[in-house]
């Protein structure tokens, strides 16, 4: 069930993306910023304001992502190349922490110009499909326009800092593979551009020509509201155990329910553990999800991924023992594993209970039914004995036998022949 609402989650959003990259609107933002981006290389920083841009990348990008072990990088290689890139960054990128970029740097530039006309547009468009990045790429690979304007805005996909990324494979491998008016999706990825991301791409067109490309940002909180139903996790069916996402390279594609309930306790569990669990508790911390990062080999997981539908018991990646079941599905070409957990002790509580239920009822009744048929035992062969008695005296040749022969029943009559066969 959670396999088929990821599946139509993913077909509605690569739809609109597509939908959109056929818009003739959308085609000519493509052309003028691109246009525009490339009147910024006439543009320079002075020395004061690059040495301002170099000190951002260092203090707010470079350092924390080397102490959290995603690197080692330097300013230099994060740094965009061309004129136009470091004039952007250092216009929209270079910001206080948490503040939204500019939609008019107010530098006199026709990007500038341009960026605020088309901002209103492209924000519309991003509240509609969750509310993520919304990406311009020029025919060259290069990010001309970014809603949210983060490091990664002004550089080249095939040739900049982030060539080797999920976007960039997609930009470059997958999309110019795939049928024009159709997208492509990415697995969601880590790069020191932000948290985990992943990428619908999709080529913009204007008549029969390519001029550039589309991308979409589909945040984490979105894939997370399809997996658990919005956190109705009694609607899913699993009470309280968990259903989460696993890509090919068996890293979350969707955040775990202990994430979510509790962060904190989910971090100290891996700092505990192994190096490389530690190691993956930096690289959590730093983006603020285990989405991208944390590997989850299990059972469920090797099984789903060499193609076989698993159900039963295993142990989660927390070692817990749990009932699961797990599937492989495709979407848009990305196979991902759906995993549904149980905790043991959560299923088997129930049965406990009632075995409890059951022994207490057994440890009452049985001892009474016991009591009670003892009673009813002797109560009614009690005459048996007497008859018995007169039975052996017979034999023994008496031929006036002491036996109730005056009640009405089944004991007085056999009395009574006892007594005429004497």
């Amino acid at each position: 069930g959670r396999a088929v609402a990821i599946e139509s989650g993913a077909a509605r959003l690569t739809a609109a993306v597509a939908s959109a990259s056929s818009d003739l609107a959308l085609a000519n933002a493509v052309v003028d910023l691109t246009a525009a981006f490339d009147e910024l290389d006439e543009e320079s920083l002075d020395d004061a304001q690059l040495a301002e841009l170099e000190e951002f990348y260092s203090s707010r990008i470079v350092d924390p992502a080397n102490e959290a072990g995603l690197g080692p990088y330097t300013s230099d290689e994060l740094l965009p190349q061309s004129e136009a890139g470091r004039w952007l960054q250092y216009h929209y990128t270079l910001r206080p922490e948490g503040d939204p970029p500019p939609v008019d740097a107010g530098d006199g530039t026709t990007y500038s110009e341009v960026n605020a006309a088309v901002t209103p547009f492209i924000e519309e468009f991003s509240a509609s499909q969750g509310g993520g990045d919304v990406l311009l790429l020029d025919e060259s690979g290069t990010i001309v326009y970014s809603l949210e304007k983060r490091n990664d805005v002004g550089t080249n996909l095939v040739s900049g800092p982030y060539d080797d990324s999920a976007l960039a494979r997609a930009v470059t491998d997958s999309l110019p593979r795939a049928r024009v008016g159709t997208a492509v999706l990415t697995n969601y990825t880590v790069t020191p551009t932000g948290g985990a991301a992943l990428y619908a791409v999709s080529a913009v067109t204007s008549g029969s020509q390519v001029v550039g490309a589309l991308a979409v940002e589909l945040p984490v909180q979105a894939i997370n509201a399809v997996v658990s139903s919005d956190g109705e996790w009694d609607d899913v069916g699993v009470g309280q155990g968990d259903v989460y996402v696993v890509g090919v390279d068996q890293t979350l594609q969707s955040e775990p329910r202990a994430w979510q309930d509790d962060p904190e306790g989910y971090l100290e569990r891996l700092r505990s553990g192994t190096e490389e669990e530690q190691q993956e508790a930096r690289l959590i911390e730093f983006f603020g999800s285990p989405v991208g990062i944390q590997v989850v080999d299990t059972e469920p997981t090797r099984a789903a991924l060499s193609g076989e539908a698993f159900r039963g018991g295993a142990r989660n990646d927390a070692g817990e023992a749990t009932f699961a079941a797990s599937e492989s599905f495709n979407v848009s070409g990305q196979q991902w594993v759906v995993v549904s957990e149980v905790p043991s002790s959560a299923v088997l509580a129930p049965l406990g209970a009632y075995l409890g239920r059951i022994a207490l009822v057994l440890g009452i009744v049985l001892p009474v039914v016991a009591a009670l048929g003892l009673w009813l035992a002797g109560r009614f062969t009690r005459p048996i004995r007497p008859i018995a008695a007169a039975a052996d005296a017979i034999a023994a040749g008496d031929r006036d036998p002491d036996v109730e022969t005056t009640t009405r029943d089944e004991f007085g009559d056999l009395g009574r022949r006892l007594t005429a066969m004497a």
